[in-house]
């Protein structure tokens, strides 16, 4: 598993991304008083998101809500899409969530 940070790392606000999902591990940002706090909630040891606190921070799904009948038009192209057994691809299609960890690249 890899972390990614974006942002500073210190002072303002910086992020830690994990490519497992493209979690949002930890978001650090000040407060009034300039004093820098982590404001998601996650364990803080990564390797607990592979047990039971698998969604924390994570997004899910490639995409949101349902896309009718599966089919997504992009562009004058209608993409078939994997749909579940009422038709309509949730999240982004049956195995998600918790798609398996993405190749990164800088």
């Amino acid at each position: 598993m890899s972390r990614w940070t974006f942002g500073p790392a210190t002072g303002g606000v910086h992020a830690e991304v994990l490519n497992l999902g493209a979690d949002l591990h930890a978001l650090h940002a000040p407060d009034r008083d300039g004093a820098s706090a982590d404001v998601v909630l996650s364990p803080r040891d990564p390797a607990q998101l592979l047990g039971g606190a698998r969604y924390f921070g994570a997004t899910v799904g490639r995409y949101a809500n349902r896309v009718a009948r599966g089919e997504l038009p992009l562009d004058g192209i209608v993409h078939r899409l994997e749909a579940q057994a009422d038709g309509t691809t949730l999240h982004g299609a049956p195995c998600a969530p918790g798609p398996p960890p993405p190749a990164a690249a800088r």
